[in-house]
């Protein structure tokens, strides 16, 4: 592996004597390899970088490095390593949001990942690293879907429909509430558990399904109920409301043919990564935000141990 180029970090300032320039005396003490995707005018290109890491002594005799940077981790009992976010990996935030997108977005395999990396960028990756890649960008986005359903609870009208799922073989359903910029996905079953984690009680408007539309009051109290022919005469009670719940219809159809290839997700932390990203892409596309550069954000902010930016409300499309 040849690097095409160096990355140094450096330590701002003394550990001890906060405030005493270092820019003299400094040395690397640990380095590492990490394929990172380029953007450019003319398209994008993967580069070999090679991150240094710098010590240095101050004249108070403390030497102070440039620490890694490092996030949450997520645990998983079955695993003997578990997923933390860190900056000591040999996939860069650009190149992981781009290996998500190949593989939550335009549905592409583990295995044809790996292919077409390694046809078109001669970049060789395991089948494992990618999979760890689309999970770290799915930890990465838990802060952001937060964000989100909050958002969702200040809303006037919310969209709420479901569809079958299967999460390492067992039926479950995948969930999603969306207003009309905020979007939410969940795996989960039918239980009341799970709709107040998208739903809460705090929340105070009309609830619109494919079958029935609920308007409901301060501490959940549901004023009136309609029938599928009453969704229709619907705007006769609220000139706001639509006539059909096909705005949550439509957000799911990506993931019923998702379902039909793959067949569900194989594990719990696998369909929270999957219902994360998916919810941070369509809210993206609704803001008219690029969701890959976002995503890249975010994973970057989070592998140092920062917080998440939030989605923009409002953002002129690029």
């Amino acid at each position: 592996m040849k690097a095409e180029r160096t990355i140094p970090h450096y330590p701002e300032q003394c550990a001890a004597c906060i405030g005493q320039d270092l820019a003299s005396d400094l040395k690397p003490y640990l380095g590492y390899y990490q394929f990172e995707l380029l953007l450019g005018e003319g398209g994008f290109k993967i580069e070999c970088q090679l991150h240094h890491y710098y010590g240095a002594t101050c004249s108070c005799a403390h030497h102070s490095l440039k620490q890694l940077g490092k996030g949450d981790i997520s645990e998983v009992s079955t695993r003997k390593t578990q997923l933390q976010l860190q900056e000591h990996v040999l996939v860069g935030a650009m190149l992981t949001s781009f290996i998500a997108g190949l593989a939550v977005r335009y549905r592409f395999p583990r295995a044809k990942i790996q292919e077409f990396l390694m046809d078109w960028y001669s970049v060789e990756l395991s089948i494992g690293t990618i999979d760890r890649s689309i999970r770290e960008a799915g930890v990465a986005c838990d802060p952001v879907v937060a964000v989100l359903l909050e958002e969702l609870q200040s809303a006037n009208i919310l969209h709420i429909d479901e569809t079958p799922w299967y999460e390492a073989g067992h039926f479950c359903w995948l969930w999603v509430v969306l207003s009309s910029a905020t979007v939410v996905f969940m795996i989960g079953n039918r239980k009341k558990e799970t709709f107040l984690q998208l739903v809460s009680s705090a929340f105070v408007g009309w609830l619109v399904s494919a079958r029935r539309a609920v308007h409901i009051l301060n501490s959940g109290l549901w004023l009136r109920k309609f029938s599928t022919i009453g969704v229709r005469w619907l705007p006769l009670f609220n000139p706001e409301l639509p006539v059909t719940n096909n705005d949550a219809e439509r957000a799911l159809r990506h993931a019923v043919i998702a379902r039909r290839i793959s067949h569900g997700t194989r594990s719990h932390e696998g369909s929270k990564a999957y219902a994360a990203l998916l919810s941070v892409i369509k809210t993206c596309r609704l803001r008219n935000l690029k969701p890959w550069t976002f995503l890249a954000e975010v994973i970057w902010q989070r592998r140092k141990g920062l917080l998440a930016p939030s989605i923009p409300l409002s953002l002129q499309a690029a």
